[in-house]
């Protein structure tokens, strides 16, 4: 009878032994496989994360005007006859059909020393579900007038012309050479977008634009105000559904 007895304790033991081991062995492949979730998300997150500009930033491009309110093309030209202001959006498509076809009449403009450029990005259209490219490409924009301001238009019309392909390598690295920048002014323009040094420049200017749009009634981008007063209607042409060239010219006093 005792050794039956002794023997039910060994064998309840013995299991006890093995349930203990096997509760063991699940908790360390728990913690394993636990373990093995959290690196594949931290390298997927490493993986989208390289190459993306990261918070913060307090630079704005020295051609700014009182408040900040927009990047002024041509700050040497302090008693102008015109004063043009554009509000654009890089993800706008109706922005990239007009001002690629207006450069030619807004260099020759520029040439001519009566007309003050402001242009003035916002960035609204992120919120539509464009993937964040608006403030992204207003914030490399915004980095290339404070390293290269004479090529800031340039980038600016390339930038709305490419259009549907923007990528970081796209903004930061590829337009910048496209335009003409110097090594030097690439890598500072590449520095400033991976710190995302305008990005506050950015965002204050979206604010201001969205206020001025509430103020002035302004529906839309493209908007042009020139000499305080909105020139989009003015200078549509009904049969290309852009600019009106000879309109423009007019109004710019080139013609």
């Amino acid at each position: 009878m005792a050794n039956r007895t002794r023997r039910a304790q060994l064998q309840a033991q013995r299991l006890a032994a093995l349930q203990a081991q096997r509760r063991r062995r699940r908790l360390v492949m728990g913690l394993v496989v636990g373990l093995a979730v959290v690196l594949v998300v931290l390298v997927v997150w490493l993986v989208n994360r390289q190459g993306q500009p990261t918070p913060g930033g307090s630079v704005a491009p020295t051609q700014t005007s009182p408040g900040q309110r927009g990047i002024v093309v041509n700050p040497e030209v302090t008693d102008p006859v015109h004063q043009l202001i554009i509000y654009s959006d890089y993800q706008c498509n109706w922005c990239r059909q007009w001002e690629v076809a207006m450069e030619p009449v807004l260099e020759e403009a520029l040439a001519g020393g009566q007309t003050r450029l402001e242009i003035r990005n916002r960035t609204f259209l992120d919120g539509g579900g464009h993937g964040g490219w608006s403030r992204l490409a207003a914030i490399a924009a915004s980095c290339v007038a404070t390293a290269a301001p004479n090529q800031f238009l340039a980038y600016h019309i390339a930038a709305l012309d490419a259009q549907g392909n923007f990528s970081d390598a796209l903004l930061r690295d590829q337009l910048p050479a496209q335009v003409g920048l110097s090594q030097a002014a690439r890598s500072q323009v590449a520095q400033c977008y991976d710190s995302v040094a305008t990005g506050q420049f950015v965002d204050q200017v979206e604010e201001a634009a969205a206020q001025d749009f509430n103020d002035q009634g302004i529906r839309g981008t493209p908007a042009f105000l020139l000499d305080g007063e909105q020139m989009s209607d003015a200078w549509w042409d009904a049969n290309t559904s852009g600019p009106d060239l000879a309109a423009v010219r007019r109004s710019l006093g080139l013609s």
